[in-house]
């Protein structure tokens, strides 16, 4: 019998519309990982596998924010503001594996509620879903990018004030933070908010390149651990002596180049996906180019995929994001090798060129 991913996804997605509370859904979260294995099995590559993946943490998401609602509703702490919950970082992208911590943000408009009323049915909101998602297999993110931060909630002006804010100076932590925010993708609520807030930033962004000249210039910093004659660079102390972190490594410099070529070039893509389809297109690259980035992409992917399926119910068993080379076969080190060379020429690509971007976009 064939396996099919579109009869097993009505399922599960069924299975996560019905869940009762967020220990059944934690229960469908732990499958997830051997979902994936057989789609790699059936033949679907990486890059397929985490697009697909990508709807059933949102439906998870999605179920999470449901329930949290009932209960309010339950306690009648009611009418609830209109809102949109957005996901971030990998989740924004679609590129989730089978355990990531949280990345989420929200927009909400009062309407006729008061000020007062509204951050308070906010807080309730935000503070169960995010401890919800948590019980549901998705850890409180350690940089507090969540929506029960102020920082990552607040109503269209709110987000307008503190997008411009970010955008128009700059520093560190503004441009830190205004890469994140790009990653952002709509997945509960009012689709209609995110559009506004997304137009905005876009529009931001086109009349203020500075932020966009800096980032790519503070990318030069992110040293990819490929050498001379393809040496590999690996940990010299600590825990993962001896192995290569390919997030760090190379994943997050590809991640990184294809970003800001997007936003750019005023792509709304969230997803690398997407925004590598866009930015291959806008500056007419050859076909050998577009696959040799998507091949990177692939691999770096089907390696987050490979050494997550090791982690048990979030708990990391081997090295986060780290392998050890010499357990690779001579055909799996080249590709990787290959990757990271991708990354790196793309990398500097962006450093070139993107001295050039400070001129805003008509």
């Amino acid at each position: 019998m064939t396996y099919s991913w579109e009869t097993e996804s009505k399922r599960l997605l069924a299975e996560i519309e019905n869940a009762m509370d967020t220990d059944e859904l934690r229960g469908i979260h732990r499958r997830l990982p051997g979902l994936a294995d057989q789609l790699e099995q059936t033949g679907y590559f990486p890059v397929e596998i985490t697009t697909r993946m990508a709807i059933w943490h949102d439906s998870i998401f999605r179920r999470v924010l449901e329930l949290v609602k009932q209960k309010l509703e339950a306690e009648r702490i009611t009418p609830l503001p209109q809102y949109c919950w957005l996901v971030l970082g990998s989740n924004g992208r679609g590129e989730a594996t089978f355990w990531t911590d949280q990345d989420n943000a929200l927009i909400y408009e009062k309407g006729e509620m008061s000020s007062a009323d509204a951050k308070e049915v906010v807080s309730r909101l935000t503070k169960g879903t995010v401890e919800g998602l948590a019980e549901a297999g998705y850890p409180l993110c350690q940089g507090n990018v969540m929506a029960t931060n102020p920082r990552w909630q607040g109503s269209l002006d709110d987000w307008s004030k503190r997008l411009k804010e970010w955008v128009e100076d700059p520093q560190l932590d503004h441009a830190r933070y205004t890469m994140i925010a790009s990653d952002a993708r709509a997945v509960a609520g009012d689709e209609s908010l995110y559009r506004q807030w997304r137009d905005h930033f876009q529009s931001l962004l086109a009349k203020n390149p500075s932020v966009l000249v800096k980032e790519s210039q503070r990318s030069s910093y992110r040293r990819i651990p490929l050498g001379p004659f393809s040496r590999l660079y690996t940990e010299v102390h600590g825990p993962y002596a001896g192995k290569v972190d390919i997030k760090e490594g190379g994943y997050l410099q590809l991640v990184e180049s294809i970003r800001l070529w997007s936003l750019r070039l005023n792509i709304k893509e969230s997803s690398t996906k997407e925004r590598l389809k866009g930015v291959s297109a806008c500056l007419n690259w050859p076909i050998e180019k577009k696959e040799q980035v998507w091949g990177a992409l692939d691999t770096f992917l089907w390696w987050r995929l490979s050494i997550h399926a090791g982690w048990e119910d979030g708990l990391v068993k081997e090295a986060d994001n780290h392998l050890d080379p010499d357990k690779l076969t001579k055909k799996e080190l080249s590709r990787l090798k290959g990757a990271m060379r991708i990354a790196t020429a793309l990398g500097k690509e962006v450093q070139k060129y993107g001295d050039d971007w400070d001129d805003p976009v008509a």
